[in-house]
């Protein structure tokens, strides 16, 4: 009885030593293996700005991502992850409107588990081109908040009105503005810096450019934001410099624009009531016909002060130039008047009458009556004796300017009382 227990005993005893080989082979051995799908990695495009450089723009037509699955040892298995795997694909070579590009594989992490035991279910992808175009779009800047209180802001005007985009063919009308959103909120002065561009759809959708291949000419603009009280002010009455040709005479000088609305620092717009334009601005001379003139009125406002409305820079001058004619009048010698004559002389005017030539408008010619033609002969100093006089002439009761061109000289006989 003791014998065969003892046997019973020893047989357990192999059985458990026996039983820890065997566990202790399987779990040292590297086997058992089992196969993990780590799903779909997306394919990493390499080299994508030399296409763009050439003007093309790309798109993944098969195999954007690419089922990968890994042999490795089982109870290892769970510290596998799709991270571990790195597909790329090098875009630089391609000739061909659709092309099929070789993807390469790189474990970049557990290589001591995975090593080499990976299959791709694809090793390549088909990309296709298209010709880019370049498009020309607005750059709207907006401001959020509210400024100091009675304060308002002007109208923003970027440093870049418009800025160049470069686009797919199939997207070019994707693309519509370019902007940014200021804030402004409490400010009592101008605001100037730089704002990074952001780019929208028709519908104000903001675009993700790397996805959809908008290649901007830059993503950045200079703003200034005028911020302060406003004024309305008179633009000075307009004069020109210099003279017409002979002949030609500047009868009016006038703008498209009497006022405008400023911005800018209450102490500075007490004392701002007009904006004159030098006279310099306005060249009159040799001219013979009508002209126009375009200044910016920004130049003539105090530092600090702005438009309230930018589009209101430009001030529009039209300069009227008119032909002069002439015209010959003829003066009776009983309506010329004689003066400092001495009183022991007495003089006659052996002229019958005397002619005068004037220039001026047509209309003013048309309008002018001999008898507001006035002649005088100045006789200071002159003895007895014959001589050819030189009348002085005046227009009276008018504002018009009439130009003397030729006045004819009266024969005056001058003798004793």
């Amino acid at each position: 009885m003791s014998k065969n227990m003892t046997g019973k005993w020893v047989l357990l005893v192999v059985a458990f030593i026996v039983s820890c080989l065997i566990w202790y082979m399987v779990i040292t051995n590297d086997d058992p293996r089992v196969n993990i799908s780590l799903g779909n990695i997306e394919v990493e495009l390499l080299n994508g700005d030399k296409l763009h450089d050439r003007g093309l723009a790309y798109y993944v037509e098969e195999n954007a991502a690419i089922g990968v699955r890994v042999n490795v040892v089982q109870e290892r298995g769970w510290l596998v992850k799709a991270d571990d795997i790195r597909l790329t694909a090098d875009l630089s070579g391609i000739k061909e409107t659709m092309s099929v590009i070789p993807v390469k594989a790189k474990v970049v992490g557990n290589q001591s588990i995975i090593g080499n035991n990976y299959k791709l279910s694809a090793n390549s992808i088909t990309v296709r081109t298209e010709q880019m175009e370049e498009k020309e779009i607005p750059v709207v800047i907006r401001t959020e908040g509210d400024p100091e209180d009675n304060c308002v802001a002007g109208v923003c005007v970027p440093e870049d009105e418009t800025v160049k985009v470069r686009v797919p063919e199939s997207a070019y009308d994707l693309v519509d503005s370019a902007g940014a959103v200021v804030d402004i909120s409490g400010r009592s002065t101008d605001y100037e810096g730089e704002v990074k561009l952001l780019f929208y759809d028709e519908n104000g959708k903001e675009i993700n450019c790397d996805e959809q291949q908008i290649l901007p000419e830059k993503d950045k603009t200079g703003v200034k934001i005028p911020v302060g009280v406003t004024k309305k002010i008179e633009i000075a009455p307009l004069t020109g410099s210099g003279v017409c040709s002979d002949g030609y005479r500047c009868t009016g000088i006038e703008a498209d624009k009497e006022t405008v609305t400023v911005i800018g620092p209450e102490k500075d717009l007490d004392s701002l009531e007009t904006i004159s334009i030098p006279s310099g601005q306005i060249n009159l001379n040799g001219k013979q016909e009508s002209f126009e003139e375009t200044v910016s009125l920004s130049d003539y406002l105090p530092e600090g002060v702005t438009l309230f409305d930018p589009d209101e820079d430009r001030l529009q001058i039209s300069v009227t130039i008119e032909k002069l004619e002439k015209k010959t009048f003829t003066v009776s010698s009983s309506n010329i008047q004689i003066k400092h004559l001495s009183p022991s002389l007495k003089a006659i005017i052996r002229s019958g009458q005397i002619s005068v030539v004037l220039q001026a408008l047509p209309e003013e010619l048309e309008k002018l009556k001999t008898d507001q033609i006035k002649l005088t002969l100045d006789l200071n100093g002159l003895m007895a004796g014959t001589y050819q006089i030189e009348a002085d002439c005046s227009i009276s009761d008018t504002e018009e300017n009439y130009e003397i061109v030729s006045l004819e000289k009266a024969t005056v006989v001058i003798s004793g009382s």
